[in-house]
């Protein structure tokens, strides 16, 4: 079984040698054999290890050496730079409802208003609002300066 194997792997070996020999059919001609795809490039840049010369003496490794080098230029013309527009805030309410808290057998509803959170039972008022009515399923209902009623829903909707 081992000598099988090893006949086998010996035949493999030698068809790839046969089959990487041989000129390509696809209309690929082997490379020259003045320069070898492997070897060594002709000269390297003198200088301190890493650094360049300059960019065009770099090689594209993504690039065929037969290959006519891209221009270095874009086609096309530069963008004339606009400044990006302003950001607007988007407009916050002037309330919102932050939560429920319950004093008691009584149930109060804190509020950011005017950028401050203040905790209202039902018929009190801060910084002009009124508070209506506060229930845990419905919400809050209260009454704005401007004289508008206003329902917010329970937080977590």
């Amino acid at each position: 079984m081992r000598r099988s194997f090893l006949w086998a792997l010996l035949g493999v070996a030698a068809a790839a040698v046969v089959l990487l020999g041989r000129p390509s059919v696809h209309g690929v001609t082997p490379p020259s054999p003045s320069r070898h795809p492997l070897s060594p490039p002709a000269a390297v840049p003198a200088g301190p290890l890493g650094s360049v010369s300059s960019p065009a003496s770099l090689r594209n490794v993504f690039q065929y050496l037969d290959e006519p080098a891209a221009p270095a230029a874009s086609l096309l013309p530069p963008l004339a730079a606009s400044p990006p527009p302003a950001l607007q805030p988007s407009p916050s309410p002037a309330v919102r409802l932050v939560g429920l808290v319950r004093r008691g057998d009584r149930l109060r509803a804190a509020l950011w208003i005017a950028g401050e959170v203040v905790v209202l039972a039902a018929g009190e008022e801060a910084e002009g609002y009124h508070l209506l009515s506060v229930s845990e399923d419905q919400g809050v209902r209260l009454r704005a300066p401007s004289g508008e009623d206003l329902t917010l829903p329970p937080p977590g909707e």
